[in-house]
């Protein structure tokens, strides 16, 4: 057998020696209760402790971030400057193999800059920048579909949504899940034209939305990796990207009380599922799609 011992303050020990004393069932029943109570309010302080010093923690986190980050953009955008206004000063007088080198500085700097950036965006996916609301995500979607017109008309996506349930969110950022997730089915589309459903699906204590695509899939051996930061499953050559969009979507997710998961395999397209906490009280609005 195991046991677990918790230290007690001293009324609280003297709370049961007494109970151990009291012949009284009654008495003893009061003893019992006072000592629960005391060892609740013990314990929940403790966590009110903990929970201040997270939000600290992570308030000083991002302020780092942004300070660093700023710190970093100075010199990569004079490494740019620099290096352009030389070009410039050269022009026709290198070879081209150095034009090609110093094609590949300003490449790789840019592409620092965007890491940077979106190392920043990623910091700053925080409570401190979550304002929830009761809000209907199909009107949130018809606008995102609005903003990815251009993509899903280049692609020839449909989109179609089953009717969506009212939750508490952040507008902005639960917009942000969603366009990230359609924008990515359009992205890794296969040869044929992107087909992409949204639904949602009631529970206990949550609603789950889920965005489906016949898009050339993910490996199962690869699901738990591509919500990782700067984790890429294909190269910069196939397909642009800094393997940014579904760790923030997750960050999202999970700040806003959530989970996300998906169900791919490679050639089969994805499923891609999050969760947010349910509103009861609210009727389900009318369903939206773009075709």
């Amino acid at each position: 057998m195991i046991s677990v011992s918790v230290d007690e303050a001293p009324s609280t020990a003297r709370r049961r020696e007494s109970l151990e004393a009291a012949p009284d069932e009654s008495a003893a029943l009061e003893q019992l209760i006072a000592v629960y109570e005391e060892v609740s309010l013990s314990q929940s302080r403790k966590l009110e402790i903990a929970v201040a010093d997270l939000r600290r923690s992570n308030s000083e986190l991002a302020r780092f971030a942004h300070a660093v980050s700023h710190d970093l953009q100075e010199p990569l955008r004079a490494v740019v400057f620099s290096t352009q206004l030389l070009l410039r000063e050269l022009d026709g007088k290198l070879e081209p193999e150095a034009n090609e080198l110093a094609a590949d500085i300003v490449a790789g700097v840019l592409r620092m800059r965007a890491l940077i950036g979106g190392l920043l965006d990623y910091s700053q996916v925080g409570s401190s920048q979550i304002a929830p609301r009761l809000l209907e995500p199909a009107a949130l979607l018809a606008d995102v579909l609005a903003d990815l017109g251009p993509a899903l008309d280049e692609s020839g996506a449909k989109v179609t949504c089953d009717a969506l349930p009212h939750v508490v969110a952040d507008p902005v950022q639960l917009g942000r899940v969603f366009q990230n997730l359609i924008a990515n089915a359009i992205k890794f589309r296969g040869p044929e034209a992107p087909c992409i459903h949204i639904s949602a699906e009631a529970h206990a204590n949550e609603h789950v939305f889920s965005v489906a695509d016949n898009g050339i899939g993910i490996d199962p051996s690869q699901h738990q990796r591509v919500f990782a930061l700067f984790q890429r499953l294909h190269s910069p050559a196939e397909y642009r990207g800094l393997g940014l969009g579904l760790a923030i979507v997750k960050r999202i997710v999970e700040v806003h009380g959530g989970r996300i998961w998906l169900d791919s395999t490679e050639g089969c397209g994805a499923r891609f599922f999050f969760s947010l906490p349910s509103d009861p009280s609210r009727s389900t609005p009318s369903p939206v799609s773009r075709e």
